[in-house]
This record gives C-alpha cells, sequence and structure tokens, in this order.
C-alpha cells in the first residue's frame, strides 16, 4: 500500500471555518439561554400574581361573609366623602348577642381581625397591603342599604418587581331587618 500525498482539498476545516462555526452555535445557545431567563421572569411573575390572587380572594371573601350577616358598629361614618378609613368595625351577630370585629391593616402591610379582644392575621405573609380602604354608604336610617366598598392594593411580598394589584369589591348586609 503506498502513501499518496494528501491534496489541497483534503486538508480538513481552516481556522476561519471553526471560528465561525464557534460562533453561530455561540449566538445560537445565547439566544436559546435569552428566551429560557425570559419565561422563568414570566413564570415567576405568575406565580406570585397567582398567590396574590388567592390570598386577596381569600381575605376578601372572610370579611364579605361577616360582613353580610352583621350591622356597622356605632360611629362608623355612613358616607362614602372620606375613603381615607382604613379600619373597619361592625356588629357580628353570634347567638343572642353580637362581637364588634375591626378589620385593619398594620404598617407591614398585614390584614388583621380583631374579635371580642383576640387578634389574628388573616392575611399571608407572602403578600402585602400597601394600602386598604373602607367606604361606607347607605346609613340604613335614611331608607337605603348600606354598602361597604372594600378598596385594595396590593403587592408579592417576595417578588423584586413593583407590580401593584388593584382590588376593589362591595358588600352589602343581608339583614335589612336591623336596619
Amino acid at each position: 500500500m503506498s502513501m499518496r500525498p494528501i491534496s489541497q482539498q483534503e486538508k480538513g476545516f481552516t481556522l476561519v471555518e471553526t471560528l465561525v462555526a464557534i460562533t453561530t452555535f455561540s449566538l445560537v445557545v445565547i439566544g436559546v439561554m435569552g428566551i429560557f431567563g425570559q419565561m422563568l421572569i414570566i413564570q415567576r411573575r405568575g406565580s406570585a400574581a397567582q398567590r396574590i390572587q388567592e390570598n386577596v380572594q381569600y381575605v376578601l371573601e372572610l370579611m364579605a361573609r361577616e360582613i353580610r350577616v352583621s350591622t356597622l358598629a356605632p360611629g362608623q361614618d355612613a358616607d362614602c366623602i372620606t375613603t381615607t378609613k382604613d379600619t373597619l368595625s361592625i356588629d357580628h351577630l353570634v347567638g343572642a348577642g353580637s362581637v364588634t370585629i375591626v378589620y385593619s391593616v398594620t404598617p407591614e402591610g398585614v390584614v388583621q381581625r380583631t374579635a371580642g379582644g383576640t387578634m389574628e392575621s388573616i392575611s399571608s405573609p407572602d403578600v402585602v397591603f400597601t394600602d386598604m380602604y373602607f367606604c361606607v354608604s347607605g346609613s340604613g336610617n335614611d331608607g337605603q342599604q348600606p354598602r361597604i366598598a372594600i378598596v385594595s392594593s396590593v403587592r408579592d411580598a417576595n417578588s423584586v418587581s413593583d407590580e401593584v394589584f388593584h382590588v376593589q369589591t362591595t358588600v352589602t348586609p343581608r339583614r335589612l331587618d336591623l336596619f
């Protein structure tokens, strides 16, 4: 078997061809990693939004359930002009008597429920209620049914983004015989 000389066409890849291939591969990998990073950010935002929604829904539903079978505690403004209130007091009927329940937001953004001297946090530490206003309208004595609008601003406690969700609901007590 004889050795034949390698011709110019059979030498393999040149240095320029190798560099072009490596550069092309690197650009594709960088693009794919960028897309993957954006997908992680979107997934985290979605998880944060879901946590906020679930917690706000729990807090507002708990408050609404008690407001529906309660009356406004004495001293509650019966107008919707002042919306800077951050506490709500209701008289919740329990058996033959009633218990005053106060909802408030701490400076740390935790919603608290005080009933019969016992204070408990009803919001998760995963979310921060930056604002919560109670707008009371209809005093019951003016022939209108009382309405309590609850306006909240909520953000995720663990998120690096400053996205704030604004939530509002209106609740009317069902016990019209008391007004």
